[in-house]
């Protein structure tokens, strides 16, 4: 037996043929690809010096709070549940992967439509689930009817949905999510990474008072800036938490992301600040990318955009030479002619557009 297959042949059958979510090295200056914050939060004044006397305070020799207590309680205070209605986890993805390992069995389907965040499909695929997808119609408009039909044939166990949705960016409507809620028979796991870009008060935490199968997933990586630190939750019935909590390693969330999370909470206000500004210049964004030629961009609610054209490579090339990466859908992607941008700071917002209209414009 050759060594290659004799190392596949150790790993679970699930997992031979499964690709790894792939990530885009990072070789130019402007990386615009991952929807990242352009603001740190060490560049905020009025907050650095809390974020220095917080780590200094933070021990590393002793292991974190196995539940992140003090930052359960402010993110708890910040969506307007109790503490027993969170659980934080080492960022959305560390969530998703308890979610799967709690409630995928083999066998097990789970519902998804697409496009839509990959690391769902491979979530469950890894535990030995079957995925159904249901395509988006139109210019990735979310087929609601075709979503019922699929969870009255399916019967999934759990159905993803994506609000806004990424990669497109395209919001749901209250009513679809609540349509689909009602008819799941199993959970629903509402992923709303992106809701501080629209609006909080479509978010459904609330719901959950409603629906006993509704998980809402929402993390700190983007609006507050702390991707690199790899800060999840999600907010559900007391009794789903426990449910979930039963996965849980001991001490998923480290100190220093602790620290930097209860400071970001404690200054919300501050750090949320710069969201109205993103919004207005995506808002910008979509208005001159509607007037070039040769190329659309999907309605966004988000703080990136996703927009398609027959000249996509060569936009990708032309904003490389400009120094500046965006997410490339490549030949042989289904997303193929797709590019999707962070929405980031003034100037190199108008560098984008300015590149696009050089490439598209005859």
């Amino acid at each position: 037996m050759k060594t290659e297959t004799k190392r596949l042949a150790w790993l679970r059958p699930e997992l031979r043929e499964l690709v790894p979510y792939a990530v885009s090295p990072i070789t130019v200056p402007v990386a615009v690809n991952a929807n990242e914050s352009a603001q740190s939060l060490w560049d905020l004044p009025e907050i650095r010096q809390a974020l220095l006397e917080e780590l200094q305070n933070t021990a590393p020799q002793h292991y974190p709070k196995p539940y992140a207590d003090e930052l359960r309680s402010l993110v708890a205070d910040y969506v307007g549940r109790t503490q027993d209605e969170v659980l934080l986890a080492n960022g959305g993805d560390d969530i998703l992967g308890l979610m799967a390992q709690a409630f995928i069995a083999p066998g097990d389907t789970a519902l998804i439509h697409t496009p839509t965040f990959e690391m769902y499909q491979l979530g469950v695929t890894g535990m030995g689930g079957r995925v159904v997808a249901v395509p988006d119609t139109g210019f990735y408009e979310h087929d609601v009817e075709g979503m019922l039909a699929a969870i009255a044939k399916e019967q999934p166990k759990i159905v993803y949905l994506c609000n806004p949705n990424n990669p497109t960016g395209r919001p749901w409507q209250r009513e679809e999510l609540e349509r689909l809620i009602e008819v799941a028979p199993g959970i629903v796991l509402l992923d709303e990474a992106y809701m501080e870009f629209a609006a909080p008060e479509v978010s459904l935490i609330p719901a959950i008072d409603t629906y006993d199968n509704l998980f809402v997933l929402r993390t700190l990586s983007k609006a507050f800036g702390l991707a690199g630190a790899r800060l999840g939750y999600i907010v559900s019935q007391k009794e789903n938490i426990n449910l979930l909590s039963r996965v849980k390693p001991p001490y998923n969330l480290n100190a220093f992301s602790q620290a930097l999370g209860r400071v970001a909470l404690r200054y919300k206000d501050t750090v949320l600040a710069g969201v109205s500004t993103v919004c207005s210049e995506r808002d910008r964004m979509i208005a001159d990318i509607e007037a070039l030629p040769d190329i659309a961009v999907v309605p966004s609610k988000t703080n990136f955009l996703f927009v398609t054209s027959p000249k996509a490579t060569a936009i990708y090339e032309a904003l490389l030479e400009e120094g500046i990466l965006v997410k490339y859908y490549g030949a042989g992607h289904p997303l193929h002619g797709g590019l999707r941008i962070t929405v980031t700071t003034e100037s190199i917002n108008t560098r984008i557009l300015k590149t696009l209209a050089k490439v598209v414009k005859p």
